[in-house]
C-alpha cells in the first residue's frame, strides 16, 4: 500500500501486514503512523539533517528544525521492527530491538541509538 500525506495536512495511518510505503510531501504538516515494520518504508521530501529524532518506547519522533510544527511519528513493530527511513540526501534504517534477557530494548536510526532527548540525524549515518 503506498499513501501520500495531502498537502497542509496532518495523517494518521495504520500499516499493514504487507509492505507499505508512506510518502510524506514537504509540505504537510506531519504523520502519525503505527504498526510499522517488515520493510516499510516512509519517504521524506525533507532532509535528514533539518530533523531531530527522539523515542519514547517504540515510538520514534522526527520533528523538523526548519518547520517544527512538522512533526512525523511512527510506532515500530514490538518485537523487533525495522523501516527504511528515506531523506532526499540518503537513507536511514529504523530499528526496535526488544529486551533479550538483562540487555534493554533499544531504537536505533541508522547508527544512532535513540533516547528520550531530541539530537540532531547525523549526516555521517546515512546510507
Amino acid at each position: 500500500m503506498a499513501v501520500t500525506v495531502a498537502s497542509g495536512k496532518r495523517g494518521t495511518f495504520k500499516g499493514t501486514s504487507a509492505v507499505d510505503t508512506f510518502i510524506i510531501n514537504d509540505d504537510t504538516k506531519g504523520a502519525t503512523i503505527t504498526n510499522v515494520g517488515g520493510g516499510d518504508i516512509i519517504a521524506i521530501e525533507g532532509f535528514a539533517t533539518d530533523f531531530t529524532a527522539k523515542v519514547s518506547g517504540r515510538v520514534v519522533t522526527l520533528t523538523s528544525t526548519v518547520d517544527t510544527g512538522v512533526v512525523i511519528k511512527f510506532q515500530l513493530a514490538a518485537t523487533s521492527g525495522t523501516a527504511s527511513i528515506r531523506f532526499l540526501d540518503g537513507d536511514l534504517t529504523a530499528t526496535h530491538t526488544a529486551k533479550v534477557g538483562k540487555v534493554a530494548a533499544f531504537t536505533t536510526l541508522g547508527t544512532q541509538k535513540l533516547t528520550a532527548k531530541a539530537v540532531a540525524v547525523s549526516d555521517e549515518t546515512l546510507g
